[in-house]
């Protein structure tokens, strides 16, 4: 390698030194399984969350259809007691 190669792999390590903030894999391990660990976590609450949320949406599609079915018997009552006048024709004179 060149100089200048070689030099542009020291900077390019020592700034993987300090993003990563250790120098040995055992250190880069932990804080790998602690990701993980933190992943996994995060997974569980969120399928928790979900499972609570399809609950709730499964009792709100059940009321919305008890409300639905109100509402559909409710109409209909109305429009079966409506009564209509309806004029009678006049009879026509001259005919």
């Amino acid at each position: 390698m060149s100089g200048q190669s070689q030099g542009v792999m020291e900077d390019v390590s020592e700034m993987l030194k300090v993003v990563v903030g250790c120098t040995d894999g055992n250190k880069l391990m932990e804080r790998n399984n602690a990701f993980k660990l933190m992943v996994m976590a995060l997974k569980e609450e969120t399928m928790a969350t979900i499972r609570v949320l399809n609950t709730k949406i499964e009792e709100l599609k059940g009321e919305l259809t008890l409300y639905r079915t109100i509402m559909d018997r409710r109409v209909s009552s109305v429009t079966l007691n409506i009564k209509v006048d309806v004029l009678k024709p006049k009879e026509c004179a001259g005919a």
